[in-house]
């Protein structure tokens, strides 16, 4: 089944790509990676035991089917006509201007907030201790604060505020970086180094904090942040068609890699080659999926508990509910071997509301992404950092990483992407406000003074 399942994604792609024809379509991303999770699956099979049922299937089907659906709907309706050529291309090359006084108050909030969040994750993790005993510590600070949802091992909320400021700030760098790097290559400057150089050092210093909240997906949302928006900057600059499948693949290959690094440092060391753990990892949430369907878990009292958790833990700490719980969902395990704990978005739809849930809840995310695209994609003005489209692409890993988890309404719907946006508002207008200077002699040489 997991071989027929493989061929349905790859059929279901075929159209998407061929209705929209743009790989950074929300519709044809979850294809992407639907395909991709597939391929780890089939890798697995042996090592997993035994085949997907039918009903696992047909569920992961309607999932990806369902998705796909909303984004053809809101393609139907023609949201303020965007996408009415998709060889429409920007013939306005004008720079964002910076000055150079913004660019170092960005770095230096940014250089201030990690030393602030480096000594509080110090205190937290109870002091360095050399590197080999930091990645036993970020082991075990992990498995108390998400997995037991141990409240003392958390690290203060001010951490993640603070995480949010250089994360704003660090995405706003990009985006001037990027946009003024696809200018220089329209009108063949070299102006390059300059701007991967603020590009680099603004997220070197973000980075750690990603990885001190004790994972490598944070880090991994940051980096198809920046990848997401490269291609709708690219896209708007050089026409849907300049970005390419192969674009995608050399961002997985580099992903892989880095994730894979990260093991010992995180405290996750593992005697799999990389090829192995990378497929076991990505590929485990189908078979755990089809595992809960072969055993499922009781239903809770709480509605929508395991899909709306950052709703439902924001009505509790006002007092509203009584429902304190973890967002991590159990452990599976197959040949006294672990799953893991990650099913596929599928999953938590599945198991709050049934066959129903996931057609709708996944009709409306597609739907709701596909729009939010369209408009994004249609309303970049050059010489000007667009809030939209930085939200939109810090939103986006919740699509490709279906597969894995449910991330949407299980966490983006929440306060804490909405401090986010106010951050990236508050960073992008400082950008904005300021005069935009038209370069007409064809040289750069005042962009960023």
């Amino acid at each position: 089944m997991v071989y027929l399942l493989l061929v349905i994604f790859i059929i279901i792609f075929i159209i998407s790509y061929t209705k929209f024809k743009d790989f950074l379509h929300p519709a044809v991303l979850i294809c992407i990676s639907f395909i991709f999770a597939s391929i780890c699956a089939c890798y697995n099979v042996k090592y997993f035991g035994s085949d997907l049922r039918f009903l696992t299937m047909i569920l992961l089907t309607i999932n990806v089917v369902s998705f796909v659906l909303g984004g053809v709907i809101a393609k139907m309706i023609k949201a303020r006509q965007a996408f009415q050529s998709n060889e429409q291309v920007s013939e306005d090359f004008n720079p964002i201007y910076i000055s150079s006084l913004i660019i170092i108050v960005f770095i230096v909030m940014q250089i201030v907030i990690i030393i602030i969040c480096t000594s509080i994750f110090l205190d937290t993790i109870g002091g360095f201790n050399g590197f080999r005993a930091l990645s036993q510590q970020m082991a075990y600070y992990r498995q108390l604060s998400l997995f037991q949802n141990d409240a003392d091992a958390r690290l203060p909320s001010i951490f993640n505020h603070l995480r949010k400021v250089s994360l704003a700030i660090a995405l706003v760098n990009t985006y001037v970086c990027l946009n003024n790097r696809n200018i220089s290559s329209k009108k063949q400057i070299i102006q390059e180094y300059y701007c991967n150089s603020i590009w680099l050092l603004s997220s070197i210093i973000y980075l750690p904090l990603c990885i001190m909240l004790g994972g490598r997906m944070e880090a991994f949302f940051y980096l198809f942040a920046c990848f997401s928006i490269f291609g709708m900057l690219k896209t708007h600059y050089w026409g849907i068609k300049s970005l390419k499948i192969t674009h995608l693949i050399l961002f997985s290959i580099v992903f892989i890699i880095l994730f894979y690094t990260l093991n010992d440092l995180m405290g996750r060391s593992t005697s799999r080659n990389i090829i192995d753990n990378i497929t076991f990892y990505f590929g485990g949430g189908i078979k755990a999926f089809d595992d809960y369907i072969q055993e499922p878990i009781p239903q809770s009292h709480i509605w929508g508990k395991e899909t709306f958790y950052a709703i439902i833990r924001q009505l509790d700490r006002f007092g509203i509910i009584n429902a304190n719980y973890s967002v991590a969902l159990e452990f599976r395990y197959f040949h006294g071997g672990s799953l893991g704990n990650v099913y596929t978005n599928a999953r938590r739809l599945y198991h709050d509301f049934g066959i129903s849930g996931i057609i709708l809840l996944q009709t409306l995310f597609g739907f709701i992404m596909s729009l939010f695209y369209s408009i994004v994609h249609n309303r970049i003005i050059n010489n000007r950092v667009s809030i939209s489209c930085i939200f939109y692409c810090i939103i986006s890993h919740s699509i490709i990483m279906m597969p894995f988890e449910e991330l949407f309404y299980n966490t983006i719907l929440s306060t804490n992407y909405l401090l986010i946006l106010i951050c990236i508002i508050i960073a992008a207008s400082t950008v904005n406000t300021k005069k935009i200077k038209i370069i007409e002699s064809g040289v750069f040489s005042d962009t960023f003074n």
